[in-house]
């Protein structure tokens, strides 16, 4: 891949845009041990957003993007001379695909080389200098400076979201004051005139009041007419299979290691696709090249399910997996509830006849050990806590106490202030569901699941602890079977 230089050009003379340009060069370099040596000197990762929190995750996104380029550099709402000093927001343009990304930076100037103390990265809309003519009055529209009326509709539309749906209605009550008193002239919103740094704003406000990291607000573009753009469309199922094999249908890069004649299988799972007839038409095929990645690991003898990078997804793909896993079904998993306390949907698992044509299932009798981290959410927190809950779990080995602790989905998101930007463009989502699990009769909801074993120093990763508890349970001591 051919390197190109950031353009300096760009980039205001301070503390964050020299320690951000030292990120991105080493970044755009294809070299994994430069990017960690240079994450060593200067940027702990647990400072980082999601998709750069590990150098696994920063190797991927680089072979999913190609790199990025800086085009334009944003001015954040603090006019604090020294919060500009210390934080850089830019614009960046992937080099494999016409898409954008924002990144935030934030350095402490104080300490010798500015190491990094917060740094995010997510995607973003199109700028608007590069929007097709065609569509550029949409996107101006869209897009435009926010003055305190569009924020206070904004607000304004949140609350009645929030209010007719939120699983827990007095917390939702405390996120509308808050929301309401920073609306007023003079509140904490008045700086805010970008509209994706005010959506990050409304998202970081509302999950510090009610500690629920499902709730989101995003503005982001919706796709042009006759191309998949109609929104009362989102619910109708969907080919998609030809999408998620793009990332291998939610799995890593499974292995299988032989040790005497035990083997150990690894199963690092870090999203759950749609798989089920509500949401995917080809569901069936998905199925198949779910079930074809499990069945070539029935055979080991234990099994290692990594979910430290798990950020979640269909409650129903978690069901599937785990028929795999636990003894032949149908086994009640959870509910899902409403606030009002009715039954809205239930998952089990499949039994085997119900399982694609040729699967081999690991079952329920032998060794298992789940991998988790603070990074593990929702879904990933679904199959961990199950399989703690059924006893399934030799051990649920975290590399942190918990994960994240986010349990209650957003199954109705809505666009909001469409009169005001234009349709589709503001989302709102907020949980309006509670999974209630089988056998707890609970969830994991703002305790997250909780570490049988949390990893210690000196005993490497939960990974390294997983194979050698494995290996212990399997009676293998220093690399050959016990008697």
């Amino acid at each position: 891949m051919d390197s190109h230089p950031v353009s300096k050009t760009l980039l205001p003379d301070s503390p964050a845009s020299s320690q951000f340009t030292a990120w991105l060069n080493a970044f755009n370099t294809p070299d994994p041990e430069a990017l960690r040596a240079y994450h060593k000197e200067y940027f702990p990762y647990d400072v980082a957003s999601f998709d750069v929190k590990s150098i696994d995750q920063e190797t991927a996104l680089l072979q999913a993007t190609g790199g990025f380029d800086i085009i334009d550099v944003l001015k954040l709402p603090d006019s604090d001379e020294k919060f500009i000093k210390s934080s850089l927001h830019v614009i960046m343009q992937e080099r494999k695909r016409k898409m954008y990304a924002r990144a935030l930076i934030q350095v402490d100037p104080h300490v010798d080389g500015n190491p990094v103390t917060k740094f995010d990265i997510n995607p973003t809309n199109t700028p608007i200098k590069y929007v097709p003519d065609n569509r550029k009055k949409e996107y101006q529209r869209a897009l435009r400076t926010l003055t305190p009326e569009l924020r206070r509709a904004i607000v304004r539309d949140i609350s009645t979201v929030v209010h007719n749906q939120y699983i827990f209605p007095d917390i939702g009550e405390k996120m509308i004051r808050d929301l309401n008193a920073k609306a007023e002239d003079g509140g904490e919103y008045k700086d805010y005139q970008d509209a994706e740094l005010f959506a990050q704003r409304l998202t970081s406000d509302m999950q510090a009041v009610s500690r629920d990291m499902h709730i989101r607000v995003l503005v982001r573009e919706p796709p042009p007419p006759g191309n998949g753009g109609d929104k009362n469309d989102a619910k109708t199922p969907k080919e998609v299979f030809d999408v998620v094999r793009k990332s291998n249908f939610g799995f890593g890069d499974t292995s299988i290691e032989s040790i005497g004649d035990k083997k150990i299988g690894f199963l690092p799972i870090h999203g759950f696709v749609p798989s089920g007839p509500k949401y995917a038409s080809d569901f069936a095929a998905v199925r198949e090249a779910i079930s074809d990645i499990l069945t070539k690991l029935a055979h080991t003898d234990a099994l290692l399910i990594d979910l430290r990078t798990n950020r979640g997804g269909h409650p129903d793909t978690v069901a599937f997996i785990l028929s795999y896993l636990l003894d032949d079904g149908p086994v009640h998993l959870l509910d899902m509830v409403d606030r009002n306390g009715s039954i809205k949907n239930t998952f089990s698992t499949l039994p085997v006849s119900d399982l694609p044509k040729g699967a081999l299932r690991f079952g329920g009798l032998k060794p298992l050990f789940v991998l988790t981290s603070k990074s593990t959410i929702s879904g990933g927190e679904d199959m961990a806590y199950g399989l703690q809950a059924f006893g399934r779990a030799n051990a649920v080995i975290g590399e942190d106490p918990t994960t994240a602790g986010a349990a209650n989905p957003v199954m109705n998101p809505k666009f909001i202030c469409e009169e005001e930007f234009g349709e589709g463009w503001w989302f709102v989502g907020v949980p309006d569901m509670r999974p209630v699990q089988s056998i707890t009769g609970r969830n994991w909801e703002g305790v997250g699941v909780k570490s049988d074993i949390v990893v210690s120093e000196g005993q490497g990763n939960a990974k390294d602890l997983g194979r050698r508890m494995a290996l212990e349970e399997l009676g293998v001591k220093n690399g050959s079977v016990g008697t």
